[in-house]
């Protein structure tokens, strides 16, 4: 038989398998010089096809022309592809060797010289490329792996055996081992390039999957920390206490720095100065103690600058303070970052460490951390400055009790010590204190006369067995240089905390020089270690003390509010004294009414209406002289207000009761009104009949004021309780201000900080601003008063100065304004306006509802602020937790736009995805939007604005969408559709990378803060994170998946030539592989394992191709020797494989398929359960197979007796389970 043909055609084979894997992989890379390769080969095949051509046709000049000039250009390409492999450009002897090669051809075809000499420089040259490239292989250093040996070396001897060709191809009986030969050493190539490219690949993708592995790494990483910040600023937010606040911004800044120390400082209200606060580090005692100068530190370049700075270097920072007692370590590293809340530094922190450099990184997490902590800051600054106004409130409010308890124990007519007993007892309640003592100057003004003591009963009776004395008649001597007449003369409260100076001032209670041998004892008996002693004045003259004593010692706010106390006190406690002397003698009347700061009057009604008497105050209290009473009897009854009128005619009527207090409010002679209150006693005849009526009337208009301020602050403190945001304050408030004042119109406004317009928060009545309108900053009267702080008052609206021209048509009267101001911050003004006068009372009375209003508004409006702040930062946590949990990019979009719709309160929201081929960005996600339009969105980059945000890599923001030039027409049919007016477009980047655009609309004007911007700032970052999160993931599958295909079609290639060179009946390969899954899934394998088994059945006889043709093509029985060898070919298909990890588990078939269940079987001689189960599945399969197949020895087996045979041979040949399972699927 005639091999020359066959072997041919196998020859062709390999060379088209061969160019085939060189195409693929040019496909690939687009490397130049696979691309010459691939030509090479195909040209090479095509010298093939003119050989058979000449074998089947006969030979000719043409076919011999054409045979060896493919030979000769194959060659050269080969070679060309060589250096342009090596990156050498080929050398120019190439050219003409090429044209003297085709020459030479020419020319010996034409004259028909022999085969060796035609031949003879072709396949020299075709040899030494061949032999040329394989050197080169083995020599490179680009590729590694088995396949870099197995190709150099199958080049190599594929090279010698080409120099050879022009001797042994007129051989005939060695021509067919010849073309079989090459086949296998072209099979030997491609499997080598495959090995290879397996080899390039598997690193690129190592290395492709190491930086995924970083990059998952580092957003980990960031993302761990942008939890534990979100942990921390929540951990600094739930604290309210300053100092609290200040450990847990220390402690947390240490912890996520990563640094050796942290220290705090507060920014000083001059701002050069940084006060220590908190030191979490070595040296805390001397870093506390030692202030920096902003102008002359590192931590005050940061409150300069107002970022943050790193000084890695910070040894030889010229700029740089060493606080005496720390060292000086040349490898200190220090991060500096500044407190910055609504745009005012309150303070910086320092953090330091040895050794590691600071990085950028570092510093911006620094600068964020130090943003959440300035916003605790200043949460806890503003709760204490609100705790400390609240107090403030509530010990004005507790001094107005007093007051007000004071003088209705006086209106009652209680005397003087029942008075002196309320006065101590609410003062002692008032300032916690063991002992309240009032004391009255006597009348030679030598002495002080104790009223009262509220020591507890033991202690006085202690003491007063002890001095021999009596309390209260202890008598205080006022001795030139004692504690006490100092007291007087002083004029004001007197804070005491010296022991010694303690124990002289209770010396000073006796005279007895033997007594004052006890005072220690009492002392320490007593346990007083902090004493008051406020002088009581009226008049400007001292009429006693007031004397507080406890064991904590008293401050200097408790000493103001002594000193307000102690006022009103000497008021209500001289008119007692007034009284009381009025009443206890008659003579004294007349020189103690002409003193007196009160009227006093009798009216003698018999015969007639006459004033008998009244006293010089009426001057005072009224504007009219008593000598203009005296000339008009009827003029202290007109003076009465005519509401109040009735109750003057039921005092003549006799229906009020003698000595009740009436209150009757009098016109002052330049139109004022005051409020007075009368006692009065009503004298009757024998007969019953009223003679007369005498009382006392007192100017109480302060007094009244004061209540009346009192009431208001206790009403409209109550009312705002009710309330429960800002908004819901601003009715209320507004309620209370028209019950109170009875104004015609009245507003409040608000100071816009970004514009510091004035914006008409709420109005009503008859206003000539709407609410919601905004006035220039300063304009009006609302305006002045906002920009200086200071209440407004006028009475003349229409011609004020601060009036501006459009307003005076409709401006009334009257017009006040007060300001809003909580924590030295001017929020707003609170604005009345009626026809009728406005007095100064009603100027104070508006002033004492801003002060509440303002800081009630302020109150709700921190909390929520922290409120929001805390919502926003759990919208950050939710983005974080669907980015690292969710690798499906559409569910982490739509999680992030509920997000930003929901935490930015925007109306509708969308992301633009880019496509990298077209240059444009399509639509991927929206949220809140009424029609479909959005879904059509294709923007090609740098036009439109989401174009142009993604081009220039910035944010755009449009107030008005009606009213912009750059709108495309899409975007304007979109606005149009669905009333957007205005839009904000966000590039999305990350990695330097743009990843996307999101994009914002509202159906409304934008009206938002920096922080507001900030936020959309850090969502934006969270949307790029995530986009690019999911696009690295969605790479990696796509590269698995490319790689997995690539290997199982080279599988098939493999299969289909092994089919070829074992002559194996065709679809063998095929009909086995089918058979055997579906065998091995009856079996219960899985998918991966099915997997596995596919790739070990197609490979399954490729230990055959290291079988000599001698023995594998041998038409007859096999020799015992021939039997050992053929015996070895499933070792030489473990070698072949195990080196590939891809398919080290696919090696169970190729290796174990011919062990037999009993252990007669080779090349390990396995039993049983020792055979893996696929080679078990495969081993009957196999034969099943090939019993029903003809074959060159044999004919084809019947069913019937293969099946027969089968049954036979389990439990000898085959495992029984898997014959019991085979005849299942066959039968089914």
């Amino acid at each position: 038989m005639d091999w020359l043909n066959p072997s041919l055609v196998a020859s062709l084979a390999g060379t088209v398998f061969l160019a085939t894997i060189y195409f693929y992989l040019y496909l690939q890379d687009k490397e130049h010089f696979l691309g010459l390769w691939t030509v090479s080969w195909c040209v090479y095949a095509l010298r093939l096809v003119f050989q058979l051509w000449a074998e089947v046709k006969g030979p000719s000049i043409a076919l011999t022309i054409a045979d060896q000039m493919a030979t000769w250009i194959s060659g050269l390409l080969l070679l060309w592809g060589a250096f342009a492999f090596l990156g050498r450009q080929i050398p120019r002897w190439s050219v003409v060797q090429a044209a003297l090669g085709s020459l030479w051809i020419a020319y010996a075809s034409l004259n028909s010289l022999s085969f060796q000499f035609l031949t003879f420089p072709t396949f020299i040259l075709l040899g030494s490329i061949y032999i040329f490239t394989g050197v080169q292989f083995l020599l490179s250093k680009k590729i590694a792996g088995p396949g870099k040996s197995l190709t150099g070396w199958a080049f190599i001897l594929w090279g010698l055996h080409k120099v050879n060709y022009p001797l042994l191809r007129p051989v005939a009986w060695f021509a067919p081992w010849g073309f079989l030969l090459a086949s296998l050493l072209s099979f030997t190539v491609g499997l080598g390039m495959i090995l290879v490219y397996y080899f390039r690949i598997r690193e690129e993708l190592r290395q492709d999957v190491h930086e995924r592995q970083q990059a998952q790494q580092a957003l980990q990483n960031k993302t761990y920390q942008q939890e534990r910040l979100i942990e921390t600023a929540r951990y600094m937010t739930e604290s309210l206490d300053l100092q609290v606040v200040l450990e847990r911004i220390g402690k947390g800044a240490k912890d996520i720095m990563a640094a050796y120390g942290c220290t705090l400082y507060l920014l000083e209200a001059d701002g050069k100065t940084l006060t220590p606060v908190v030191a979490m580090e070595d040296y805390a005692e001397q870093i506390l103690s030692e202030p920096l100068q902003v102008e002359d530190s590192l931590t005050g370049q940061a409150v300069i600058n107002q970022r943050g700075l790193i000084f890695n270097n910070a040894f030889e920072e010229p700029s740089g303070h060493h606080i005496p007692g720390t060292p000086q370590d040349e490898d200190e590293r220090v991060c500096v970052a500044p407190f910055i809340a609504n745009g005012q530094v309150l303070g910086a922190m320092c953090l330091n460490r040895l050794g590691m450099l600071f990085t950028s990184e570092e510093l911006a997490l620094a600068e964020t951390f130090a943003t959440y902590a300035a916003t605790a800051l200043n949460n806890a600054k503003s709760h204490a400055e609100l705790k400390r106004t609240e107090e403030e409130l509530e010990r004005k409010t507790e001094v107005l009790v007093l007051i007000n308890a004071l003088s209705n124990a006086a209106n009652r007519g209680d005397n003087l010590q029942d008075i002196i007993q309320i006065l101590a007892v609410e003062t002692k309640r008032i300032f916690s204190c063991f002992g309240a003592t009032i004391y009255l100057l006597s009348e030679d003004k030598e002495y002080l006369n104790m009223q009262n003591l509220t020591l507890p009963p033991k202690a006085v009776d202690w003491v007063e067995k002890l001095i021999d004395l009596k309390i209260p008649t202890v008598r205080i001597a006022l001795k030139e240089h004692s504690l006490y007449r100092k007291a007087l003369q002083a004029g004001k409260p007197q804070l005491i905390n010296d022991p010694k100076i303690l124990q002289s001032l209770i010396a000073e209670f006796t005279e007895n020089e033997h007594l004052k041998k006890f005072i220690p004892q009492i002392y320490k008996y007593l346990k007083i270690h902090s004493v008051i002693n406020a002088p009581l004045i009226s008049g400007g003259k001292s009429i006693g003390l007031v004397e507080l004593s406890r064991k904590e010692p008293f401050n200097e706010s408790e000493l103001l509010r002594l000193e307000a106390i102690s006022e009103e006190m000497s008021i209500i406690l001289q008119h007692t004294q007034a009284e009381e002397a009025l009443r206890k003698s008659e003579d004294r009347f007349r020189r103690l009414a002409e003193n007196a700061q009160d009227i006093i009057y009798r009216y003698n009604f018999s015969p007639s209406l006459r004033l008998e008497y009244i006293s010089p105050a009426v001057t005072t209290i009224t504007g009219y002289t008593p000598e203009e009473h005296y000339a008009d009897s009827n003029l202290g009854i007109e003076l009465v207000h005519p509401d109040d009128r009735p109750l003057l005619e039921a005092l003549v009527r006799g229906d009020t009761q003698s000595g009740m207090p009436i209150a009757l409010r009098l016109m002052h002679k330049d139109g004022k009104i005051i409020s007075t209150e009368h006692r009065n006693v009503s004298i009757y005849n024998e007969s019953g009949d009223l003679v007369a009526i005498e009382g006392i009337a007192r100017d109480v208009t302060d007094r009244a004021q004061r209540e009346r301020e009192m009431e208001t602050v206790v009403t409209v403190a109550t009312a705002l309780r009710a309330a429960q945001t800002s908004a819901d304050m601003l009715p209320i408030i507004l309620e209370q201000v028209n019950h109170l004042l009875h104004p015609e119109r009245a507003a409040i406004c608000r100071r816009d900080p970004l514009s510091s317009e004035t914006v008409i928060e709420l109005a009503s009545g008859n206003t000539f601003h709407e609410t919601g309108q905004r006035l220039p900053p300063g304009e009006g009267i609302v305006g002045h008063v906002i920009t200086t702080g200071k209440p407004y008052l006028t009475n003349n609206g229409p011609q004020d100065a601060h009036i501006t021209t459009e307003a005076r048509l409709s401006i009334p009267q009257a017009f006040a304004a007060v300001p809003l101001v909580a924590m030295d911050q001017t929020l707003g003004a609170l604005v009345v306006g009626r026809e009728s006068e406005i007095s100064e009372a009603n100027l104070r009375l508006l002033t004492v509802i801003a002060e509440i209003a303002a800081s009630a508004i302020r109150r709700a409006a921190l909390f929520e602020e922290t409120q929001r702040r805390l919502q926003r930062l759990d919208a950050l946590h939710r983005i974080d937790k669907a980015i690292t949990t969710n690798l499906n990019l559409d569910a982490t979009l739509t999680v992030l736009l509920e997000q930003i719709t929901s935490q930015l309160a925007v109306d509708a929201a969308d992301i633009l995805l880019p496509e990298t081929s077209t240059q444009t960005l399509h639509f991927a996600a929206g949220q809140g939007f009424h029609t479909d339009l959005i879904r059509q969105s294709i923007v090609r980059i740098g036009d439109s604005l989401a174009g142009r945000a993604a081009l220039e890599r910035q944010l755009f923001y449009v107030p008005d969408l009606r009213r912009n030039g750059y709108l495309s027409s899409w975007l304007r049919q979109l606005a149009d559709d669905e009333k957007f007016i205005a839009y904000v477009g966000v590039p999305l980047t990350a990695r330097s990378q743009v990843k996307g655009v999101l994009e914002l609309f509202q159906r409304a004007p934008l009206d938002n803060d920096q922080d507001w911007w900030n936020f959309l700032d850090n969502l934006a970052q969270q949307a790029a994170i995530a986009i690019d999160n999911a696009s690295l993931f969605a790479d990696l599958q796509n590269s698995n998946q490319e790689l997995t295909l690539a290997y199982d079609k080279t599988l098939e290639g493999w299969a289909m030539a092994l089919e070829l060179r074992d002559k194996e009946t065709e679809g063998h390969s095929k009909r086995v592989t089918e058979l055997t899954l579906r065998l091995a899934q009856t079996m219960g394998m899985s998918a991966e394992e099915l997997l596995h088994v596919r790739r070990g059945t197609m490979l399954h006889d490729i230990g055959k191709m290291g079988i000599p043709d001698s023995i594998l093509l041998k038409p007859g029985p096999l020799s015992p020797e021939e039997w050992e060898i053929m015996h070895h070919h499933p070792i030489y298909a473990y070698n072949l494989l195990s080196p590939i990890p891809y398919l080290e588990k696919a090696l169970d078939v190729p290796y174990c398929h011919h062990e037999k269940w009993d252990g007669s079987g080779y090349p390990r001689g396995l039993q049983g359960e020792q055979i893996p189960l696929a080679a078990r599945i495969f081993s009957l399969v196999d034969v099943y197979d090939a019993l029903l197949s003809d074959r060159p020895y044999r004919p084809a087996w019947p069913k019937t007796k293969v099946r027969a045979y089968l049954r036979e041979q389990a439990g000898l040949h085959f495992d029984p389970k898997v014959v019991e399972a085979f005849f299942k699927i066959i039968i089914d």
